[in-house]
């Protein structure tokens, strides 16, 4: 067999191996929908035909959110105690939630570790393309496994102290784990003049006094339709997909494709 056919052999296997996109979600407190962005966005891909996974680093909340009642988490993969199949709970429209705060924390802690955590969800047979990473909010959110090159979404809502707490999150990424690239997302907000305002405030302040600029990623209105599919603890697509909320989520997740995430591979065989 030639060197040469070996080298063709060689980078067919390379880029034949399975890559998974990472989008991390994070907000700088409580209460601005956060969960229900990522369960919405989740769903809105799915429906786009992507195979789609989130990593709930949140306390279980996306699982708890969708009235599903979790046996296990990441941690027990982690230990081999428990396969893909066992952990990964299915969701709306196809998507499987992977409860995974104690996993998530203790991949944090170990980068050594921590590095082998992408590549695994990568390497799973019929696993997810996209992963949505819901983090902790606020004070509880960093992390080394972030990827300073690939986007991270920001959700935050309209009012004031959102807004504060954002700016926070912001600086404080930028300095304990290098992120600058932040996309921002705004939630509940009374019109698309309103949203991009926030937005455009917000990323003035950014870049003044980090050097960051945030880019929009669009924005959700303060549809009515969502509170009800959260009271049933179902996504807006299943109850009233043509709603105004719907659609936003629809076509923010369409965008993504356009966007810089970070990427994994599997490891080589």
């Amino acid at each position: 067999m030639s060197a040469s056919f070996d080298q063709a052999q060689g980078l067919r296997e390379l880029f034949a191996r399975p890559a998974l996109s990472i989008l991390p979600v994070v907000s700088g407190a409580h209460g601005v929908g956060k969960t229900t962005v990522v369960t919405h966005l989740a769903h809105a891909a799915a429906r786009a035909g992507r195979r789609v996974a989130i990593l709930d680093a949140s306390r279980g909340d996306v699982a708890a959110a969708c009235g599903i009642a979790a046996r296990y988490e990441l941690m027990h993969m982690l230990e081999g105690l428990r396969g893909w199949e066992d952990v990964a709970i299915a969701g709306p429209g196809g998507v499987r939630i992977v409860p995974g705060a104690r996993g998530y924390a203790a991949m944090s802690r170990d980068p050594a570790q921590g590095a082998q955590l992408f590549p695994a969800f990568a390497s799973l047979e019929n696993g997810p393309e996209l992963l949505l990473v819901n983090l902790p909010s606020g004070e509880a959110l960093t992390s080394s496994l972030l990827d300073p090159d690939g986007d991270i979404l920001l959700v935050l809502t309209p009012r004031p102290e959102s807004l504060t707490a954002a700016y926070a999150v912001v600086k404080r990424l930028a300095r304990e784990t290098g992120t600058r690239r932040i996309r921002l997302l705004v939630n509940r907000a009374a019109t698309p003049d309103e949203a991009r305002q926030v937005h455009a405030t917000f990323a003035a302040a950014a870049q003044r006094f980090l050097a960051i600029a945030p880019e929009f990623a669009g924005f959700v209105g303060n549809d009515p339709a969502v509170g009800v599919a959260r009271r049933a603890k179902r996504t807006a697509f299943d109850s009233e997909p043509l709603c105004g909320a719907a659609t936003s989520f629809l076509r923010i997740a369409q965008a993504i494709d356009g966007w810089t995430l970070a990427r994994s591979e599997a490891p080589a065989p």
